[in-house]
C-alpha cells in the first residue's frame, strides 16, 4: 500500500490543480502522480519560462534548419574536395588520353591508303624467309666397316659426338617436321666439322 504526504499549495494553484485534474478526468492523486513522471520522462523543467507550443515548435524549427544547413554545407564541402582530388584528376586523365589517341589518329595511324600499298606490295613480292636456318636430312655417317685407320675411327667418334652436341642446341618447328638451328650455332658447328 502507497505512503502518502501532504503538501502546502495556495488556493490558486489548489484551483488550477482541480482544472486540470478534472480536465484529464483523473483524481487529483492521479493527476499529481502522472505530472510528476511526466516531468521525469521529458525531462521538462517546469521552473523555466513557459513558452507557447507554438513558441517551442518555431525553436525546434529554427534549430531542425540550423542542423539542415550545417549538413548540407557539410556534404557540399565533401562534394567539392571530392572533385577537386579525385573527379578533376580523373577527369585530366581522361582529357590527355583522348588527346594522346587523337594525336595517333592525325599524324601516326595509317591511312587506308597505306593500307592498300601495303596489300600491294604483299601480292608482288615473294614471301622473304624470316626463320632461321632449317637442316632437313641429316648427313650419313661413314659405316665402320669402310673405316681404313684408327684417324678415321676417332674422327668418326668426334663426329658423332659433335652430331650429338649439335642436335641437342635444335629446337622442331610447329610440325615437328625439321631442326631449326640459330645461324651463329649452324656456323660453329659447320667450322668443327670442317676440321675434321
Amino acid at each position: 500500500m502507497p505512503i502518502y504526504s501532504s503538501i502546502k499549495i495556495d488556493g490558486e494553484d489548489k484551483k488550477k490543480l482541480d482544472q486540470l485534474a478534472k480536465t484529464a478526468n483523473e483524481s487529483l492523486v492521479s493527476y499529481l502522480h502522472l505530472a510528476i513522471d511526466y516531468f521525469h520522462v521529458t525531462g521538462v523543467n517546469p521552473s523555466t519560462k513557459f513558452k507557447s507550443f507554438a513558441d517551442e515548435l518555431e525553436t525546434l524549427k529554427k534549430e531542425l534548419s540550423k542542423l539542415i544547413k550545417e549538413s548540407r554545407d557539410a556534404y557540399i564541402g565533401f562534394i567539392r574536395e571530392l572533385e577537386s582530388k579525385r573527379l578533376n584528376v580523373i577527369a585530366n586523365n581522361v582529357q590527355d588520353i583522348g588527346n594522346a589517341l587523337i594525336d595517333y589518329l592525325k599524324h601516326d595511324a595509317p591511312r587506308k591508303d597505306d593500307i592498300v600499298r601495303l596489300k600491294e606490295s604483299l601480292s608482288q613480292s615473294k614471301p622473304v624467309p624470316t626463320q632461321t636456318p632449317i637442316i632437313k636430312t641429316l648427313p650419313t655417317p661413314i659405316p665402320e666397316e669402310n673405316q681404313n685407320s684408327d684417324q678415321d675411327k676417332a674422327s668418326t667418334k668426334r663426329a658423332k659426338q659433335l652430331w650429338t652436341e649439335f642436335t641437342a642446341h635444335g629446337r622442331k618447328d610447329t610440325f615437328g617436321n625439321s631442326v631449326k638451328f640459330e645461324s651463329s650455332v649452324f656456323e660453329d658447328y659447320k667450322k668443327r666439322f670442317n676440321e675434321l
